[in-house]
């Protein structure tokens, strides 16, 4: 035998919670426009380090040149993301 409840929901709806300050978030359209600029940013440092001299292309190849921006450049984002956004929603 199951146990009957005299409880009944109120009047009141439930409302959602929302987060007081919602931000955008990205939709597949923005991820391909960035996967698409990173690619073509490849790309093209590929291509310039093609039209360089051999002996440039050595020092870029056997030199921490990639390490170091790799490192500059994750240590921007880093940066960038952890630093608190205005309330007025600017950048």
């Amino acid at each position: 035998m199951r146990a009957r409840y005299s409880w009944h929901p109120s009047g009141s709806r439930q409302r959602r919670i929302v987060a007081s300050d919602a931000r955008h978030q990205p939709g597949w359209r923005e991820v391909i426009v960035v996967a698409a600029a990173v690619v073509a940013l490849v790309l093209g440092a590929a291509v310039l380090t093609s039209l360089l001299p051999t002996s440039a292309q050595a020092t870029i190849f056997h030199a921490p040149v990639l390490i170091v921006i790799l490192v500059v450049g994750t240590g921007w984002v880093l940066w960038h993301i952890s630093r608190p956004r205005p309330p007025d929603g600017g950048p």
